[in-house]
């Protein structure tokens, strides 16, 4: 079983934080408004801090939940979204490829699955232009999920 202790520090530190990058990406691919706005970020938040899955990943992603989320979404709400969304898309597939590279492959794709899934929860909490995931938000999902390798 992989453990955070089979990364560097800095790997460790970009994995743990991948889904809240990949997150805030998603809230702000597309305005939704002041309200959707802080409906994603609630999901963001509580998608991270909900009990790990039953999958080859969970140890890993106990790990990551632990983090402090608010922190990390400050950190990265004041980057224009296109960048935010290249930075997100970048560090995806970096890490992918150390998860492939360290974790067993059933963990990789567990892990990468997992911040995929909090990615599209985000996206689907809060309705732009009357659609449930707006155009922005179907390209960037798109972009992420090639980039981790889904």
């Amino acid at each position: 079983m992989t453990s955070q202790f089979d990364f560097t520090n800095a790997e460790w530190k970009d994995i743990a934080v991948l889904p809240v990058l990949v997150g805030v990406a998603l809230a702000k691919a597309e305005d939704s408004g002041r309200l959707g706005s802080f409906r994603e970020l609630r999901t963001l938040t509580h998608s991270i801090s909900e009990q790990a899955p039953e999958n080859a990943a969970r140890s890993l992603i106990e790990a990551a939940s632990t983090i402090d989320v608010r922190d990390k979404i400050d950190e990265f709400e004041d980057h224009a979204s296109d960048v935010l969304a290249d930075v997100a898309v970048n560090a995806c597939s970096t890490i992918a490829a150390i998860l492939d590279e360290r974790a067993t492959p059933d963990e990789s794709h567990a892990y990468k699955a997992w911040v995929f899934n909090i990615a599209f929860q985000v996206a689907d909490t809060a309705k732009e232009d009357g659609v449930r995931v707006s155009p922005a938000e179907t390209e960037l999902l798109g972009r992420t999920k090639t980039a981790l390798g889904l």
